[in-house]
């Protein structure tokens, strides 16, 4: 089949905030690379006076409707008005929602899952203490974490430890340097929840240089002392890489390498590396 620079706006209509919807989403759109997509995603949509202000401006093949709503009036709602209007539409949640029902004999209570319960609130703590422990930040308590993740500047260990700590783990990520090594904090009895991220050099000089492009740094790295122009020479990070992987090494961590690959990815590897399948209670 010919591939075609198609253009579409996906535009999400959630009950709560999106952002699980938003992760199926991207992660099938990501399988056609030739896809140029846009995704508008509506939250806390509640009422069809909000989906008809929401289609009022839709028009044709190239807006797209997925909608996650647990109302299976507002779900039949917004099938009915998108058919009527001739836009592809796809529910997230009805067809999920009827298996479990079919499969366990029960009927759905059409609950937000996002409720103040008791699960609600340990993941607000897991994410609280994950962005707490960001970026080597509060070291002296870093053994409390679930999972540890250490590695070199922009090998995406934030984005990671958020969407761990979004899943229900205490996550510490760790930066290090060649120069100064592991920190001490970094116990060897630590090492069965610690995972080294790492990634192939040359791509690790692309995003460094992308990341001082966009910040307006260029300019000041070409006029930097030595140590500064360091951050992004090639020949310097592929040194870094190997002798960072030769710390691992060292120390018996697992190693992740998340060159080219999507977070979502990441955090599978990373679990399927420490034998974890859920957070901990």
């Amino acid at each position: 089949m010919k591939k075609e620079n198609k253009a579409v706006t996906l535009h999400l209509i959630s009950a709560a905030t999106g952002s699980l919807a938003n992760q199926v989403i991207y992660s099938a759109i990501a399988q056609f690379p030739h896809l140029k997509t846009k995704i508008v995603t509506h939250t806390f949509v509640e009422s069809p006076d909000q989906i008809d202000a929401i289609l009022k401006k839709a028009n044709g093949n190239d807006f797209w409707v997925f909608h996650a709503l647990l109302d299976p009036e507002l779900t039949r709602y917004v099938r009915t008005r998108c058919q009527a209007r001739g836009l592809p539409q796809y529910s997230l949640t009805d067809t999920v929602i009827r298996f479990v029902a079919d499969a366990s004999n029960c009927e759905p209570e059409f609950e937000p899952a996002n409720r103040l319960d008791e699960e609600y609130f340990r993941r607000l703590d897991t994410l609280e203490f994950t962005l707490q422990h960001d970026d080597s930040r509060r070291l002296e308590t870093v053994g409390e974490a679930d999972i540890i993740l250490i590695g070199l500047s922009r090998v995406s260990k934030t984005p990671t430890s958020i969407m761990l700590g979004e899943l229900g783990f205490k996550v510490a990520n760790v930066s290090i340097a060649i120069e100064s090594g592991i920190p001490e904090e970094i116990k060897k009895s630590y090492r069965d929840k610690t995972v080294a991220l790492t990634i192939q050099p040359k791509r690790l000089h692309e995003i460094r240089s992308r990341r001082m492009a966009i910040n307006k740094f260029d300019k000041a790295i070409r006029n930097a002392s030595p140590t500064e122009h360091r951050y992004t020479d090639l020949k310097n990070i592929i040194r870094e890489v190997m002798e960072a992987e030769q710390l691992y090494r060292k120390r018996k961590f697992k190693m992740v390498d998340i060159t080219d690959q999507p977070i979502e990815a990441t955090v599978v590897r990373i679990l399927e590396a420490l034998g974890l399948d859920r957070p901990k209670g």
